[in-house]
């Protein structure tokens, strides 16, 4: 319960009132009561009869809104889970059963850490009138929201008080990695139109590794296509059509040490690693194959045997949204063991980080021994900031030191980078806005090239 500006302006001027009605022994008063004694008799009668009747109402007032609450009913509509970085509309719906116009605040107990536009409104609703109103929330944090109720400021019906509630009740809603990707490839992989997100499909007819059927030759096959025994049977060129292999097993291995918790903007490599992994699952799943999931360097561990079909997207999704990347380094010789061990069929094995000079030997060990088994594929994040530096201008001493740690760092870098590829290991080194599409695009050229 809190006073209104009514009230506090309405006490001011009794005791303003009562103030004047004492100093009538001043000078003015004194003038004033000579004056107007039978005047100044009325007021002094009416005063404690209208302060009486103020402070009836202003108690009454206050005991009106002591079960205020069983007349009030809010709900809140969230969605099931809500998208990292993306806008989303949470709805409140307001119903009174009050005889009266009532005026409200509104304020949803959100967590503390993410962005809301809208919070808190006011609405004044008409006897038993009841409505819905929305506001938007952003969160820049993947894991479960704990939303608590929400709290409603009713005004009491002289307007000299105002009373908090909380209704309605507690909820938690995910925050998943970003899906909008998904949504958009989904889109335009319906209008064969994928290349807009930057994704190239270099596949023609006939292209592919697993044998599909046999047709009547086209100008521009490969003579290699031509099956010469059927050729010979119909007198007439006849090409052998092949398709990209399916049911084949991709799995993602994913650092979740520090490595990962650079940031570029808002999101940081891990955040960004998600995004990826979310596009590539969607597009290898449409594609056939089997995807799987390994996390490594965190303290919460997470294993998905590769399985095809929709509903994989949707426990890839479950298993990560809540991992944050730890504050210590991930081990990538213990992470190429377990895997080993855990998973024997040959596989398409992603392992996504972001890696320095001096952690060369370590990696390149563990990829070795993931090599005797499975095609590799590594994605390393590259961070933003150090393109700037080298395309900031070198105006004094220290910007000079930066520069050239950073070309230090970047040839430490590429130096590592060669090492992998040398062994037979496919590459994307990209900044982490764009792994997503790279990734995807590598995918896509390593099927195509029957490579695994």
């Amino acid at each position: 319960m809190r006073p209104e500006k009514k009230l506090i302006w309405t006490i001011a001027g009794i005791c303003v009132l009562a103030l004047g009605l004492t100093m009538e022994n001043w000078n003015f008063f004194s003038f004033f009561a000579q004056n107007f004694k039978e005047f100044s008799s009325i007021l002094h009668g009416s005063f404690y009869g209208i302060s009486g009747c103020l402070f009836f109402m202003i108690l009454l007032d206050a005991i009106s809104l002591y079960k205020s609450s069983a007349f009030l009913k809010v709900t809140r509509h969230a969605p099931a889970s809500l998208s990292l970085g993306e806008w989303s509309k949470i709805e409140l719906e307001i119903h009174h059963s009050f005889k009266r116009t009532v005026s409200l605040v509104i304020h949803d107990l959100h967590p503390s850490e993410i962005e809301v536009k809208g919070l808190p409104f006011e609405v004044k609703l008409q006897e038993k009138e009841w409505i819905k109103k929305s506001y938007q929330m952003k969160s820049h944090q993947r894991g479960d929201l704990q939303f608590g109720k929400v709290q409603v400021l009713l005004e009491s019906p002289f307007g000299f008080w105002q009373r908090s509630f909380k209704l309605g009740s507690a909820e938690t809603v995910k925050v998943l990695p970003n899906f909008a990707a998904i949504r958009q490839y989904f889109k335009l992989a319906s209008q064969s139109h994928t290349e807009k997100l930057g994704i190239k499909k270099k596949r023609q007819r006939g292209d592919g590794t697993e044998f599909h059927q046999l047709r009547e030759y086209i100008e521009g096959d490969s003579l290699k296509r031509v099956d010469w025994k059927a050729s010979a049977r119909r007198k007439t060129l006849i090409s052998r059509e092949y398709q990209l292999e399916t049911n084949q097993n991709i799995l993602f291995l994913v650092d979740c040490g520090h490595r990962m918790r650079s940031k570029d903007g808002m999101l940081s490599h891990f955040d960004h690693a998600l995004n990826a992994i979310l596009l590539m699952t969607h597009v290898a799943l449409r594609q056939g194959d089997s995807v799987g999931l390994m996390n490594f360097g965190s303290s919460t561990e997470v294993w998905l045997l590769p399985k095809k079909g929709n509903r994989q997207i949707h426990e890839v999704l479950n298993q990560l949204y809540h991992i944050q990347p730890e504050t210590h380094g991930a081990d990538f010789q213990y992470a190429a063991e377990k895997l080993f061990q855990r998973f024997k069929k040959r596989a398409l094995v992603v392992v996504i980080s972001n890696i320095r000079g001096e952690e060369t030997e370590e990696l390149n060990a563990a990829l070795h021994l993931l090599r005797k088994r499975h095609v590799l594929l590594f994605a390393n994040m590259r961070e933003v900031v150090l393109d700037h530096y080298l395309e900031k201008p070198v105006s004094n001493f220290d910007e000079s030191l930066i520069y050239l740690a950073t070309t230090n760092h970047l040839a430490q870098r590429e130096s590592s980078l060669k090492s992998i590829r040398e062994k037979g290991i496919f590459i994307v080194d990209e900044i982490p806005s764009k792994i997503s599409i790279a990734l995807v695009n590598t995918y896509h050229q390593i099927k195509a090239a029957g490579q695994f």
